[in-house]
């Protein structure tokens, strides 16, 4: 995300190595940069944290998937981040199940 010019301000803090690496693995496995991964958690605790309600495009991602339809990487980054749940294990079920076996849906 370009940074905005005049509207922001820089936070800066230490984490260690290994810290780092996780983030940065996160960052990769719901194709965005650390930037906007630390942005949106430190927004989402601003707003209250989760509210238990599920945004529009995470009830799309669920509403594709028990329909038998695959989800791109980008709606499964999104629900494994709203469910709290591992990208790489969904990921790999759905590649297995809709690999196999096109006609039947995705088990997340």
């Amino acid at each position: 995300m370009p940074r905005p010019k005049g509207s922001s301000k820089i936070i800066c803090f230490y984490v260690t190595p290994e810290t780092h690496k996780a983030i940065k693995r996160i960052a990769l496995d719901r194709d965005t940069t650390l930037q906007d991964l630390l942005l949106g958690l430190v927004e989402r605790e601003i707003e209250g944290g989760r509210s238990g309600e599920l945004d529009t495009a995470t009830q799309s991602a669920i509403l594709k998937t028990i329909s038998g339809k695959k989800l791109k990487d980008s709606e499964l980054a999104l629900l494994a981040d709203s469910l709290n749940l591992d990208q790489r294990k969904l990921t790999e079920s759905r590649d297995k199940h809709n690999g196999k076996h096109s006609d039947t849906p995705c088990a997340v």
